[in-house]
């Protein structure tokens, strides 16, 4: 029985928790193959903790004390490791350690059909990379992407989906008591200290919740910027640390809007945060990049080009009824095609004609 396979050679260990973009990832397809006994996922020993139904166990995980030679060597051998013991499988390789698995398509065909999930242009910035690439083109069969533009570079058989699949959920009963919310890891680059200013001396309610990233001095410096401004501010709340998937549900279910004032090193990267928002029918604030040019499209939120233009007067229009209720309903409309994106995804990853 030829297995399909999504497959995490990274493996990120947090504590020892399995958290993050590649579990969700992994659960969101588990979902879209609940009725497939042949889907497994392959990750390390933490994805024991990822709370999925059938797994298939790769040798090490990687911890954020690891050495970026020591996180290369564990996803060579977790990626060697897999493919090795793989014969006529669907291979679906998540988008960490990229240069490692276009190394692993330029040893060999493996007999295998395999797939890469790639979120960004990575691949074609390194000249050494698209010398790789070239070499390891031919044995990828497939890139699953959220941007036209990064199929068309990687000059494969492309299909666009979304960072997150949609499934319906039943619209939790919980009542909206936060008017805006910025949620995820506190890095600088994503803004929220720009944001959070704006919102200093108005009567909105701004929660701002997750564990701070301070690995760079311009992320050292926006935290420490913003608990001074959190400090002085009665409408804002600041809570820092670690969130369960649960408090993050619960989070993005009781507000009104999330805002996510993403820096240009977002412009090409497309963002799960945006569709957990979208996925929980809270329209979105964006900053105007490339990757968010949909949130204006589709009419799901609101496009900004920098954080001051959230005036009280902006903020108040938005918490209009109903303005609230427009994009409820286009929301509601997007959410409708999203859900028609699984067949689609699945005829790409396994074509009729291969069973």
């Amino acid at each position: 029985m030829n297995r399909i396979i999504l497959a995490d050679i990274r493996s990120t260990n947090t504590d020892g928790r399995s958290v993050g973009h590649g579990p969700a990832v992994a659960r969101n397809y588990a979902a879209l193959y609940a009725d497939e006994p042949r889907f497994y996922v392959a990750g390390g020993p933490v994805y024991r903790t990822a709370g999925l139904p059938r797994l298939l166990r790769l040798p090490f995980d990687v911890r954020s004390s690891d050495s970026r030679l020591l996180t290369g060597f564990k996803s060579l051998i977790n990626g060697l490791f897999l493919l090795c013991r793989s014969r006529g499988d669907t291979i679906i390789f998540q988008s960490y350690s990229v240069a490692i698995i276009i190394c692993l398509l330029a040893l060999r065909r493996w007999n295998c059909r395999i797939l890469l999930i790639q979120y960004h242009y990575q691949i074609t910035q390194s000249r050494l990379l698209r010398l790789l690439y070239r070499r390891a083109q031919r044995h990828l069969d497939g890139v699953i992407c959220p941007l036209p533009d990064i199929g068309r570079t990687l000059e494969r058989p492309y299909l666009v989906v979304p960072d997150y699949l949609y499934f319906a959920r039943p619209s939790p009963a919980c009542p909206k008591r936060v008017d805006f919310g910025i949620y995820g890891i506190l890095t600088h680059g994503k803004g929220i200290t720009d944001v959070a200013r704006s919102f200093v001396g108005t009567p909105f309610h701004l929660a701002i919740a997750g564990r701070p990233s301070e690995v760079l001095p311009e992320d050292r410096a926006a935290m420490q910027e913003l608990r001074e401004l959190c400090r002085n501010a009665p409408n804002i709340t600041l809570a820092e640390g670690y969130m369960s998937d649960e408090e993050y549900e619960r989070r993005l279910s009781e507000t009104k809007y999330i805002i996510l004032n993403y820096r240009e090193n977002y412009e090409d990267r497309s963002s799960g945060c945006i569709l957990d928002a979208l996925y929980h029918r809270c329209p979105v604030i964006a900053h105007r990049l490339r990757s968010t040019a949909f949130v204006g499209e589709e009419g799901i939120g609101l496009l900004i080009d920098r954080a001051e233009e959230l005036t009280p007067a902006c903020l108040q229009h938005l918490l209009q009824p109903e303005v609230y209720a427009a994009y409820g309903e286009a929301l509601e409309r997007f959410l409708a095609a999203a859900q028609e994106q699984h067949r689609a995804l699945r005829d790409f990853i396994c074509p009729p004609c291969r069973g």
